[in-house]
């Protein structure tokens, strides 16, 4: 007794499984990234003089191979001295990747549950 068996859809379905998949943790990284930045503009400690520091911290994703990176970056020339002069005193990068890296990786454990 011979059985044949058509592996086509199958594998055409787990195709789209996977494009799904990475399509919908690619725009949770976009949520991330704007919780991050939203995050770092409310709570930098420094007093604004033009407001060019603040409204210029930026974040953006980068896609990698079975993955999504999001950067929380200063978009001003002198972003570096305040996250590193004044021993830290004005950093706001780390602080809020720190304080918002677990709620951002809970939220993805809850989309990949969701998805099987």
């Amino acid at each position: 007794m011979a059985y044949r068996f058509d592996a086509s859809d199958l594998q055409g379905g787990i195709e789209k499984l996977a494009n799904r998949a990475e399509m919908e943790v690619r725009m949770y990284a976009d949520t991330g990234k704007q919780k991050l930045e939203d995050q770092a503009r409310k709570d930098a400690p420094w007093t604004d003089r033009t407001g060019d520091a603040r409204k210029r911290l930026n974040s953006y994703t980068e896609p990698r191979p079975n993955a999504v990176r999001i950067y929380l970056a200063h978009g001003v020339d002198y972003g570096v001295w305040l996250e590193l002069a004044m021993q830290k005193r004005y950093a706001i990068i780390a602080p809020t990747i720190s304080h918002m890296s677990q709620e951002i990786f809970n939220g993805l454990d809850r989309l990949l549950d969701r998805m099987g």
